[in-house]
């Protein structure tokens, strides 16, 4: 009885020795591979669309900003506006499905920032942009890394001011309506 005790527990532990195995080698790492056209190169029958290019301050950085306008009339209020950081890898994943379903209610400007590049994500440029500044509070709470990051706070400005307010100053929007998504 002792022995089919002690079997069965060397088995159980093998198996969670396995299995920990394998989901350490699964952990999350987003798909870096290029990006194909998007919703915004194919076309909607719901939005138009405009792309921008943008240039940090420093000239380090290069920005991307597709703004997505409803075909539909806005309402007396204006458009509601739903920023979208990861521009690259939301504009490769925007179904028309979906722009439908948003053309068929209240929909939104939506305004996806991203980096100029074919790949989801400018690694570096994204670390810089999202991660706290040394120094101020939150930075304290994240672990060190390899990438330099300084600017959330310039970030948050930039879409603010250039990207969102002189760039969309020309539709018709509710800014007391405007939402962010961060990932």
């Amino acid at each position: 009885m002792y022995g089919r005790q002690y079997h069965n527990k060397c088995y159980r532990m093998a198996l969670f020795l396995v299995s920990f195995c394998f989901s350490a080698l699964s952990y999350a790492q987003p798909d870096m591979q290029p990006l194909g056209p998007n919703i915004a190169d194919k076309g909607s029958g719901y939005y138009h669309f405009r792309v921008n290019d943008f240039q940090s301050a420093d000239g380090a950085r290069h920005y991307r900003v597709w703004t997505a306008i409803p075909n539909k009339a806005a309402p007396p209020s204006g458009y509601p506006v739903l920023y979208m950081l990861d521009g690259n890898a939301v504009m490769d994943r925007l179904p028309e499905t979906l722009l439908k379903q948003l053309a068929d209610h209240s929909p939104p400007v939506i305004v996806a920032i991203g980096y100029q590049t074919n790949l989801p994500f400018d690694l570096n440029g994204r670390a810089y942009d999202y991660t706290p500044a040394p120094g101020s509070r939150a930075y304290d709470y994240t672990p060190a890394g390899r990438r330099e990051s300084k600017a959330v706070k310039i970030t948050r400005v930039f879409i603010v001011r250039p990207a969102a307010g002189q760039r969309s100053a020309s539709y018709w929007r509710d800014i007391s309506r405007r939402r962010w998504n961060k990932e």
